[in-house]
C-alpha cells in the first residue's frame, strides 16, 4: 500500500492541527423533508432498509502492514490543503468503488490530526469492515456487525462507531478490542466531546425512526436527553462548546443553537431543507434541497445558490464549502464559484488555530 502524505496545517509544515470541536452528527447518514422519516434519515441504502434484529458479536481487530494492505487494495490520503485548510482527498482503490448510492467503501471520518482515514466497507446492517488507514500505509481492519457512521475523539485515540443495529461501539485506534458503549438504537455520525462523552441521535428504531432525540452519552454509558424536540435531524458541536442542531417542527426545518442551558432559533430553512451545517464563525448556514446546496447569511435572510451537490461541509476557516457529487466531490466558494473537483471522496481534518476565523 502506498504511503499517505501528511496533511499539514496552513503556514506550518511540521505542526499537527489541534483537535477541533466543530463536528457534525449525520453528515454521512441522513437527510430530511421526505414523506416519511425513514426516507428523511436516508437509511435506505442501495434498496436495503437497516434492520434491528442483528446479533451483537464482539468486534474483531486485524492489523496489517503496508505490504499486506497493498495486496487487497489501497486507501490514500492526498493533501489538498493549498485549496482549503485541512482538506484531504481520500482515494480508495478497491475492486468495488465508492458510491453514495451503494454505500460501498464509504469514507466516514478523518482523524483530527489528518493522519488516519476511517472507511466502511459498506453502509448497512450486514457484516462490515471498518478500516483505519494510516500515513505509513499500515491499517487496521475491524469486523463490525454493520456500520452506519463513526467519529473520532478530539485526541484521535479512538472512534465512536454506530453499527447496523444502532449500537455505539468504542473502537481504539491502537488496535485494542472494541467494546460496546451504549445500545441505543442510535443513528448518524456520533460526536465525541473532549471529556469522552458522545453526542448522538437516539431513535425509536432504525427501521422507522419516527422519534429522533439529541442525547449525550457519558463515558460510563449513561444517557442524558439534551432538548425536548422529538425530531432532531442533525447536530454539530461548535468551538465555543455550544451545540447547533437542525430540527423538524411542523412542515419546516429550523436551525437552533443550544448554549448556557437555553436555546435560540438561528434560521428558518423552510420545507425540504436537509443536511444543514453552521459555519465556524456562526454567521451562515449551508444546507441542501433537492440535490442543490445553498448558503444563507444569518440575519439578512439572503440565500445564495452554491450549485449541485449534497452533504455540505464548511472549511475550518469558513471560506469554502465541500460537497459530495454523484461521483466524487467538489470544493465551492461561498459565492458559488467551483474551486476544484475531485474524482474521490473528500473531507476536512481539524485545523490549527491560526487558520480558523
Amino acid at each position: 500500500m502506498n504511503a499517505i502524505p501528511r496533511i499539514a496545517a496552513r503556514g506550518n509544515a511540521t505542526r499537527r492541527p489541534r483537535p477541533s470541536r466543530h463536528s457534525v452528527i449525520g453528515a454521512h447518514s441522513f437527510g430530511v423533508g421526505r414523506a416519511t422519516l425513514v426516507a428523511a434519515f436516508g437509511i435506505v441504502v442501495g434498496g436495503l432498509t437497516l434492520g434491528t434484529t442483528m446479533a451483537q458479536p464482539r468486534a474483531a481487530v486485524d492489523r496489517s502492514t503496508a505490504v499486506d494492505a497493498g495486496a487487497s487494495g489501497t486507501i490514500q490520503l492526498v493533501d489538498r490543503g493549498r485549496l482549503a485548510p485541512g482538506l484531504a482527498e481520500v482515494r480508495i482503490g478497491f475492486a468495488t468503488g465508492a458510491s453514495p448510492a451503494s454505500g460501498a467503501n464509504r469514507l466516514l471520518a478523518l482523524s483530527p490530526d489528518g493522519t488516519t482515514a476511517a472507511v466502511a466497507s459498506q453502509i448497512g446492517p450486514g457484516p462490515a469492515v471498518l478500516t483505519l488507514a494510516g500515513l505509513e500505509g499500515n491499517r487496521q481492519r475491524i469486523s463490525m456487525p454493520g456500520l452506519i457512521g463513526a467519529g473520532f475523539a478530539p485526541d484521535g485515540s479512538w472512534l465512536a462507531a454506530v453499527d447496523g443495529s444502532g449500537t455505539i461501539w468504542r473502537v481504539a485506534r491502537s488496535g485494542a478490542a472494541a467494546g460496546q458503549l451504549a445500545d441505543g438504537p442510535f443513528i448518524g455520525t456520533p460526536i465525541v466531546e473532549p471529556g469522552g462523552a458522545v453526542l448522538a441521535l437516539r431513535v425509536s428504531s432504525i427501521e422507522a425512526p419516527i422519534v429522533s432525540q439529541l442525547v449525550r452519552i457519558s463515558p460510563d454509558g449513561d444517557i442524558e436527553r439534551l432538548v425536548d424536540d422529538e425530531l432532531v435531524y442533525g447536530a454539530q458541536r461548535m468551538d465555543d462548546g455550544s451545540i447547533a442542531y437542525a430540527v423538524h417542527r411542523g412542515s419546516r426545518t429550523y436551525l437552533v443553537q443550544l448554549a448556557g442551558g437555553g436555546s435560540r432559533q438561528l434560521a428558518d430553512l423552510g420545507e425540504d431543507a436537509v443536511n444543514a451545517v453552521l459555519s465556524p464563525a456562526q454567521d451562515a448556514v449551508a444546507f441542501e434541497r433537492s440535490g442543490q446546496v445553498f448558503l444563507e447569511r444569518l440575519g439578512d435572510h439572503g440565500v445564495v445558490p452554491l450549485g449541485v451537490g449534497t452533504r455540505p461541509q464548511f472549511a475550518p476557516d469558513g471560506h469554502s464549502v465541500l460537497v459530495e457529487l454523484a461521483s466524487g466531490s467538489a470544493l465551492l466558494a461561498i459565492d458559488g464559484q467551483r474551486l476544484a473537483t475531485f474524482g474521490s471522496q473528500s473531507a476536512f481534518a481539524a485545523c490549527a488555530a491560526e487558520c480558523r476565523p
